[in-house]
């Protein structure tokens, strides 16, 4: 059996709206917010550098969004990119061990468990006291995963968040060339030690 471990944003989900309605949310143009999210994925720069770019605690943002609980705020199943539904129900179907898990908050990980998505486990961060790129999130996965760490595949869009500490552990690791991180990040000599580099989660079928 192989277990396929997925990263949330940008692998399954598009988080094109998420970060539109952060700028509204902010008050800053959505060009000009983009504009220096492309800049901070190209220096490697965390995220959340971003809120701070604009004099916004992420902390404190994230906890006004949980406060609020609307769900427009979080994922919503017409986030999911067209191929990750068909392809975690396709992969889930042939025998294979499907967990979800990433960097997301309590609250996104709720949000995912209400969707009764084709798969085994959804895990986050928050959850298991460790975000990547932690050897101890990736430890927490493979226990998991309840098989060898040479049994699990991981798949993201980062190569410093996903691919390497993915290896480092012990995991096979797969990069998606999409997002802003995926695009840069492919190019990214580091890539190439990926298992493999691809442009749809099709391609794992």
């Amino acid at each position: 059996m192989v277990v396929y471990a997925f990263d949330v944003g940008e692998t399954l989900v598009d988080e094109s709206r998420l970060w539109l309605r952060y700028a509204h949310q902010i008050g800053v143009p959505p060009l000009t917010l983009l504009a220096v999210l492309g800049s901070y994925v190209a220096e490697g720069r965390d995220h959340r550098d971003v809120f701070e770019h604009f004099g916004v605690d992420p902390d404190r943002f994230e906890a006004n969004m949980a406060w609020r609980n609307r769900p427009e705020d979080g994922i919503l199943p017409e986030d999911f990119y067209p191929d990750a539904i068909p392809t975690l129900e396709a992969l889930h179907n042939a025998g294979n061990r499907i967990i979800v898990a990433g960097n997301q908050s309590k609250r996104v990980t709720a949000a995912l468990e209400e969707m009764d998505l084709p798969v085994d486990v959804i895990r986050g961060a928050d959850q298991w006291g460790a975000k990547k790129p932690t050897r101890r999130f990736f430890s927490r996965l493979i226990r998991e995963a309840g098989v060898e760490a040479s049994e699990i595949i991981y798949i993201g869009d980062r190569v410093d968040h996903d691919v390497l500490p993915a290896l480092e552990s012990g995991l096979r690791s797969i990069l998606i060339r999409r997002g802003p991180w995926g695009h840069v990040h492919s190019a990214w000599p580091d890539a190439a030690r990926a298992d493999a580099v691809i442009g749809s989660l099709r391609a794992l079928l």
